[in-house]
């Protein structure tokens, strides 16, 4: 006697689908599909239809894209005004601000007119903080160092000196989203400080133009590769450890 579930059972034959019923294979009563291979069920219930197979739309986890499937777009515009008061939201002197935000999950995806539309939910967004070359391109850390005589302090090096003014550009009093570390060189613990959280700053190029001051402890210097950006500076709902609010009581 096979027990019951425990053999794949061919119900067409050499056909190019299988599934798994909960009857053994004596059995000659009503039963029930626990699992099916290939195939699937219609939308009326009334056949069992082969699968067209996989197909790869989307790899948010590919070794070649190790931030995920994220977009940077534009996430505002402000014109400058020209001298005889008119708006030119196109001229040279415009400002416009650049922001990303991987996606997280997937719900669903659609082609629509060729196109792939995807509903699903991001992460906290990220604002670039560009340097101030021209053209200008996203700041990147290489490196970190405790402050000497500020208590729970850290200096991050970054590879360019980064933008103060306008959009895309760093000041202190806000918060930055350090992601991505690959530690070169320092303490393992200090990594872990570090990365994969948010920081309130606290200085911009203080020492070295190409630097920002972090509220972050660190226990010695170090370097690194990785990714940072502003991100929103409200550290009520956006730092993973924030105060619980209580609720009114009666």
């Amino acid at each position: 006697m096979v027990r019951t579930g425990s053999q794949l059972i061919t119900f067409r034959g050499p056909g190019p689908w299988r599934g798994k019923t909960s009857k053994t294979v004596a059995d000659r009563g009503d039963s029930r599909l626990i699992q099916i291979e290939n195939g699937y069920v219609s939308s009326d219930g009334s056949e069992i239809r082969t699968f067209p197979g996989w197909k790869c739309v989307v790899d948010l986890v590919s070794t070649a894209l190790t931030a995920g499937y994220s977009k940077t777009v534009v996430d505002a515009s402000r014109p400058v005004s020209a001298a005889d008061g008119n708006y030119q939201g196109e001229a040279t002197a415009s400002e416009f601000m650049y922001a990303y935000a991987p996606v997280k999950n997937i719900h669903c995806m659609e082609f629509v007119r060729g196109k792939l539309l995807i509903v699903g939910e991001s992460t906290h967004r990220r604002e670039h903080i560009y340097n101030t070359l021209s053209p200008a391109f996203p700041c990147t850390p290489i490196g970190w160092e405790p402050i000497a005589g500020s208590p729970a302090t850290t200096r991050i090096f970054l590879d360019f000196a980064p933008r103060t003014t306008g959009f895309n550009g760093i000041d202190p009093g806000n918060v930055v989203f350090i992601e991505n570390m690959a530690q070169l060189t320092g303490s393992a613990a200090d990594k872990t400080a570090l990365n994969n959280k948010f920081h309130y700053v606290s200085a911009v190029g203080v020492g070295t133009v190409a630097s920002i001051d972090i509220v972050t402890e660190t226990s010695a210097s170090g370097t690194c590769t990785g990714n940072i950006a502003r991100t929103r500076g409200n550290l009520e709902r956006q730092l993973p450890c924030h105060r619980r609010r209580g609720g009114p009581t009666r």
